[in-house]
């Protein structure tokens, strides 16, 4: 089955933000788990004319969003690893993406300093947030992996979230670090944990679906 990550870029007083994301295996419309990660780095369209046009957007007011294909960056391959040792690639459907902050930044220390600039529009930063309420409900399992950067602004975020999600018996699941509110990222820095990564969160899901404890 074809397998595209889709996404909506929209550029606001000089910030881009990516939102409504997910990974589509097939053409089933059907929500079959999702992914909770920290931002959207530096993801761009698969159309390098249609990013070009994103970033070259300017304006002392502006407002541009695109919507399409994105590229398969490393985090994503590394997603696709998970959903693939699960064998859910053989049963298609949609895995959405959200990112507990949605400024796009490959700079963490930069993203994260960027947040409070009263040019940050605030609905847009958050709308991966109130997206994942509306649709909790109908997503069977999801796999948390917002990283362990340790910033008393980042992680007020990470115990927002991880205050719902246990609050409203959200199903999830994450290589939990020994100090909360920090889950593993999907792609550790270091190459050799990589494998290690897919492997023990291959094996979590793996037991979530077959209705074992983990």
């Amino acid at each position: 089955m074809e397998i595209k990550i889709c996404g909506k870029f929209t550029k606001r007083k000089g910030y881009i933000y990516r939102t409504d994301t997910y990974i589509q295996i097939g053409k089933s419309k059907k929500l079959k788990g999702a992914f909770i990660l920290c931002n959207p780095g530096s993801s761009s369209f698969e159309d390098s004319e249609k990013q070009k046009k994103l970033e070259a957007h300017e304006g002392e007011d502006d407002y541009y969003s695109d919507v399409g294909r994105l590229k398969a960056d490393p985090t994503i391959e590394q997603l696709l690893k998970i959903i693939k040792g699960a064998d859910l690639d053989k049963e298609g459907g949609k895995f959405p993406i959200y990112n507990i902050f949605t400024l796009r930044n490959g700079n963490m220390n930069s993203a994260i300093g960027n947040l409070d600039d009263i040019n940050i529009d605030k609905e847009l930063l958050q709308k991966d947030y109130y997206n994942f309420i509306d649709n909790k409900d109908r997503i069977p399992w999801n796999i948390v992996g917002w990283g362990c950067k340790d910033n008393k602004r980042l992680n007020g975020i990470k115990r927002e979230w991880l205050d719902y999600l246990i609050a409203n018996d959200v199903n999830f699941i994450g290589y939990e670090h020994k100090n909360r509110p920090h889950y593993y990222h999907p792609r550790p820095q270091i190459q050799e944990d990589r494998e290690k990564y897919v492997k023990r969160l291959t094996k979590k899901l793996n037991n979530l679906l077959e209705g074992k404890n983990n």
